[in-house]
C-alpha cells in the first residue's frame, strides 16, 4: 500500500542532489502572501523568511532550485525542476505587494551588478539587504573574488533580464562585454528604463541626462559615483580596476 505521505519525486531529487558541486543561497524577509498564509497555518501579518538554494553542475548548469518559506515554527519548502530555475519569475507570490501594518516597513528592494575577477561574467539580480551582505552570501560558492560593480534603488532586475536575455549565460548570469563595459551598458539600460541618471559635471562630461544615443549604444562613458537624486551607486574602486578615469 502506497504510503499518502510520501513526497513525490524523492528519489529523482536525492540523485540530483549527489550530482550538486555548487550551491548559491539566496535569503530574504517579506510579509507572507493570503496563500502562504493558509499553508504556513497562520492569520494576520507575518513576516516570513525565504531562502532560495539553486543548485548547480561543475560546468554551470543548474540541476535544481529550492524555496523555503520560514514563517514562526513551520517551514514550507518548494522543490523546482532545472527548467524553472533560469529565474526568479518562478516565484512570482514572492513580488506581490506585502501589506503594511503595526508600524512594520518593508525593506526596499534594490538592482545590483556583480562581476567576477578574471572573468566577464557578470550577475544582474535584486536584494533587500545591502550590496556588500548580497556579495558575502554569493561570495560563499564562487571560487573566484565576485566585483561589487553597481546597485540602485528599484526593482529593475526583470527588465533588464529581458533586454539582455540574448546574452544570458545562466541563470541571472550575462555576458554583457560585446556591447562595451558592462557598468556602462547597464547604466544606459537603466535611463533607458526611466532612472535620472545625470552625466559627471567633474568628469568633462556634458550637463545633461545620459542615454543610450550617446554613447552609440554601448553605455554612458561615465556619470557621477555615490548616491544622489537617482538613489544610485558605482563602486569607485572596482571603475578604477576595470580601467575607468576616477
Amino acid at each position: 500500500m502506497t504510503n499518502s505521505t510520501e513526497r513525490p519525486g524523492r528519489d529523482h531529487l536525492q540523485l540530483q542532489q549527489s550530482e550538486a558541486v555548487w550551491e548559491e543561497t539566496e535569503v530574504t524577509s517579506r510579509y507572507a502572501t493570503e496563500a502562504e498564509l493558509e499553508t504556513l497555518g497562520y492569520k494576520g501579518p507575518v513576516l516570513v523568511t525565504q531562502v532560495i538554494r539553486t543548485t548547480f553542475r561543475a560546468d554551470g548548469t543548474p540541476i535544481g532550485k529550492t524555496l523555503t518559506l520560514q514563517g514562526g515554527s513551520t517551514a514550507l519548502v518548494m522543490h523546482r525542476s532545472p527548467h524553472d530555475v533560469e529565474d526568479e519569475e518562478t516565484y512570482a507570490g514572492s513580488d506581490e505587494p506585502a501589506p503594511v501594518s503595526y508600524g512594520l516597513v518593508s525593506r526596499p528592494v534594490r538592482t545590483y551588478l556583480v562581476g567576477v575577477e578574471g572573468s566577464p561574467q557578470t550577475k544582474i539580480g535584486r536584494t533587500t539587504g545591502t550590496l556588500k551582505s548580497r556579495v558575502s552570501q554569493l561570495q560563499t560558492s564562487h571560487h573566484a573574488k565576485l566585483l561589487p560593480l553597481l546597485d540602485v534603488e528599484g526593482d529593475y532586475e526583470r527588465a533588464l533580464h529581458e533586454q539582455f536575455a540574448s546574452y544570458r549565460m545562466r541563470g541571472e548570469w550575462f555576458d554583457l562585454t560585446p556591447l562595451g563595459d558592462p557598468v556602462t551598458v547597464i547604466i544606459a539600460a537603466l535611463a533607458e528604463l526611466g532612472l535620472p541618471i545625470r552625466a559627471g559635471l567633474d568628469m568633462g562630461l556634458t550637463d545633461g541626462p545620459c542615454n543610450a544615443s550617446q554613447s552609440n549604444g554601448t553605455g554612458c562613458p561615465a556619470l557621477q559615483l555615490g548616491r544622489r537624486r537617482s538613489g544610485w551607486t558605482v563602486r569607485r574602486d572596482v571603475l578604477r580596476q576595470r580601467g575607468h578615469r576616477a
